[in-house]
């Protein structure tokens, strides 16, 4: 059986114990531990008999599979002991056990600022490898202003389909949701974890109000998943239609109708996430105005025993 502590003169790494280590984790990791995460989560104490903890890290059930196979990890360490060796010896133990499944890479467990303090840490410790990604702000009402002309002339014009429709999420075929999304949208992360979000075993669940799906002649061909920021904005996490829609009506129309949806139900702001590749979304977000916050999704490449 492999050793998963390590030990230093200073501290030691151990693997986290539910029932002594939850209220701390809570803490240190808000993002990545709560009721049936399923993480992997190892912890950092200087004085093992108390188990007062200075750090811990958590790595993700799931692994993504683009731009390489790999789970998220969260990390935090008190600031007293940070630089002192502690980071990156919990990062070890997340390490050798993503290898040993079969890991590539470790991502960061959010997207950051690039020039941000938090990219910088995460840079340190070798998270060198990057995906461009954007933040873009949008009103509700100016973006429904702007795209029902559209819309309008676009059906005026028999441009939009008589069998393509536009439902709420949960009426959709998961399982085509599911090989839409990780297909085409960059990004888009772990196919398991996309289908754990749709069928409500996730902690950020898709928001009814704020997600809506494309069908085309029987099938799944878009789709836009939100969850909320506040109780009037709501992020668009994923945007995205088929391939041999982009470009045309599809894109407009589901933005339209999924925007209207969220004024509906009391959203006045959209925020977008976007990658390089997504050209149809960031056009049309810098036609309505949108202001652009760029992000960075940070990654570090693992060493495999794999050939």
């Amino acid at each position: 059986m492999t050793d998963l502590s390590s030990k230093t003169a200073a501290f030691r790494i151990l693997r986290a114990e539910e029932h002594r280590d939850w209220r701390a984790l809570r803490m240190l990791l808000p993002d990545a531990i709560h009721h049936g995460c399923g993480c992997d989560a190892f912890v950092a104490t200087d004085d093992e008999r108390s188990r007062r903890l200075i750090g811990a890290i958590a790595m993700a059930p799931l692994m993504r599979t683009q731009p390489r196979r790999g789970p998220k990890v969260a990390l935090h360490v008190t600031q007293p002991w940070r630089g002192r060796g502690v980071e990156q010896s919990l990062l070890n133990v997340a390490t050798s056990l993503a290898a040993a499944r079969g890991a590539e890479a470790l991502f960061a467990w959010n997207k950051v600022s690039p020039d941000s303090e938090e990219a910088r840490a995460w840079q340190g410790l070798g998270f060198d490898q990057k995906l461009e990604t954007s933040l873009t702000r949008i009103d509700a009402a100016r973006t429904i202003e702007m795209l029902e002309p559209l819309v309008r002339w676009l059906r005026e014009r028999g441009q939009i389909p008589a069998d393509a429709q536009l439902v709420p999420l949960g009426d959709a075929n998961p399982d085509e949701v599911v090989e839409l999304v990780t297909s085409f949208l960059a990004g888009a992360g772990a196919e398991d974890e996309m289908r754990n979000r749709l069928t409500g075993n996730h902690p950020r669940p898709p928001e009814t109000r704020l997600s809506r799906a494309l069908l085309f002649r029987g099938r799944v061909a878009g789709v836009m998943i939100g969850t909320p920021v506040n109780e009037h904005v709501g992020l668009i996490e994923v945007n995205v239609v088929h391939p041999a829609l982009r470009g045309g009506w599809a894109n407009a129309w589901l933005k339209l109708e999924a925007t209207r949806a969220g004024r509906d139900g009391g959203y006045d702001t959209f925020l977008y996430e976007t990658h390089d590749q997504h050209a149809d979304t960031m056009k049309l977000t810098r036609r309505l105005g949108g202001v652009v916050v760029p992000r960075v999704e940070l990654y570090r490449v693992i060493a495999t025993n794999r050939r």
